[in-house]
């Protein structure tokens, strides 16, 4: 695949991908509207500048706009001494990423002072390389490009792009090989006089935009919406991904029960035919609708408007959108019987032939009989148990006995992944990271302490990932 390829790409996806990331043009032209280094209120003005950052200032188990907010409101004169010098552009870049993540250090410190007592205090400043990329990219948009690490190393394993930089600092190094790239595709973006022409008059019809006179923006956002290709430039089908935040950019085998019919009605049918089929059929194509939400006012409108469809509505979308081929499938009968295995093979269609359970997904049927489930099974007519580990080694324990062909079940070949990338995901020093795997090795076991939502399990996820040196979540619990 080519850089041209990615460019033809956006091209073609031009309205989605403008939806997707219209939000960095407004949030660069919103910072230069508001950012003013010399405002006797800085907290205030900084809050406010960064304020339409979005996402690329905050994410799971990333905060670097919640920690500049807290040191803004803390010690605004030492924050403003930080800006002063991480923008100057008279020193070399080195001599000013260090010693403003050194100033926030301290100013962390201070933090922690303060907040002795509070359970949510933050253990990191988090102003990594990807944060700092933010704030030079907003302050001078015409020189910097924003960044990150796995965005880089998906591009460049895609273009085949070769590395040239002889910086000697290792994170210098890492952004000028990015920047480098970044700019071979502006490169290409000059060369596609189509894309110029339609991309500002895009911007130029939104006037809450920044203009991006030289396509830095453009080109990154490029580089991220690649990521939606696949190796031969095309769209891939829509792809289930992994249950933990920690993987999911990784394809994985996904396991289901699902009840064919009232009672198994459909299951010699579905047996003999090689299908599943679930009903619901009032509502149509499944495909027509882009949310779950969607499915269940359906519901509402043509069955039952006192309804609220629910687990109905969940079903209908998990077998239409996040069902995929190569998942393994249990079929249940009542509450005590599973009555087979299989494998799924196709994506979901809409067969209007039939009579009934009309939405269907080809499967190739492993097993048929009679095995006592273990315990009472779930009543809905759909549902995925890949979390439930304990129950999936059950139910795969009832077929141990026979044969079952692997070769028939999906093959995927996992990303390798090391402590680097876990570090550039993770804001986690190296000292800690050797730490961490020190006591996993000898001690077998860490406890991470936190509150909900601030990136525990992607954090474990990574570690153990990192330690095997591939991201395959079949071998990580």
């Amino acid at each position: 695949m080519t850089i041209q390829d990615a460019i033809a790409y956006y091209k073609n996806n031009f309205e989605k991908c403008w939806s997707d990331e219209k939000y960095k043009w407004v949030a660069v032209k919103y910072y230069r509207e508001h950012w003013d280094i010399k405002a006797k209120d800085f907290a205030g003005m900084l809050i406010n500048a960064f304020g339409e950052a979005a996402n690329l200032l905050s994410g799971a188990m990333y905060y670097p706009y919640r920690m500049l907010c807290k040191f803004a409101q803390q010690n605004p004169e030492k924050l403003r001494s930080l800006f002063q010098l991480l923008y100057n552009e008279s020193l070399p870049l080195i001599d000013r990423l260090q010693p403003f993540r050194s100033g926030c250090e301290e100013l962390l410190h201070g933090y922690q002072e303060l907040h002795e007592t509070d359970p949510e205090k933050s253990l990191s400043n988090y102003q990594d390389l990807r944060a700092l990329c933010v704030y030079l990219s907003f302050e001078y948009p015409e020189k910097y490009f924003l960044y990150k690490y796995r965005m880089y190393m998906d591009f460049k394993k895609l273009v085949n792009y070769k590395e040239t930089s002889v910086e000697k600092d290792s994170e210098i190094r890492k952004y000028d090989n990015y920047a480098r790239m970044c700019a071979e595709v502006i490169n290409a973006i000059m060369a596609d006089p189509e894309l110029i022409e339609k991309q500002r008059q895009q911007v130029k019809s939104e006037p809450e935009c920044y203009s991006d006179p030289d396509f830095h923006l453009l080109a990154q956002t490029i580089i991220y919406v690649s990521q939606g290709m696949n190796e031969v430039g095309e769209q891939p089908e829509i792809k289930a991904k992994g249950a933990a935040v920690a993987d999911d950019d990784v394809e994985t085998t996904r396991y289901w029960i699902y009840a064919p019919g009232d009672g198994a009605a459909i299951w010699d049918e579905c047996y003999k035919k090689g299908i599943m089929a679930i009903g619901w059929d009032e509502i149509g194509d499944l495909r027509a609708f882009d949310s779950k939400n969607a499915m269940k006012e359906r519901m509402k409108a043509v069955i039952d408007p006192n309804s609220s469809y629910s687990m109905a509505g969940h079903a209908t979308w998990q077998f239409a959108n996040e069902m995929k081929p190569g998942d393994i499938v249990f079929a249940k009968k009542g509450v005590h019987l599973v009555i087979g295995r299989g494998i799924v093979e196709s994506d979901y269609y809409f067969d209007a032939k039939r009579k009934d359970y009309k939405n269907v997904r080809k499967v190739k049927w492993t097993h048929r009989g009679e095995w006592q489930h273990p315990g009472n099974t779930i009543l809905k007519t759909l549902t995925e148990i890949t979390p439930y580990t304990d129950y999936v080694e059950k139910l795969n324990a009832l077929f141990e006995s026979d044969t079952i062909n692997d070769g028939d079940e999906k093959a995927f070949e996992y990303p390798s992944y090391d402590a680097e990338q876990f570090l550039e995901e993770v804001y986690m020093d190296e000292a800690s990271y050797k730490t961490l795997v020190e006591l996993v090795q000898n001690k077998k076991n860490v406890i991470l302490q936190g509150a909900p939502g601030v990136g525990k399990t992607f954090a474990a996820k990574g570690l153990a990932y990192s330690m095997l040196g591939v991201k395959d979540p079949n071998r990580v619990l």
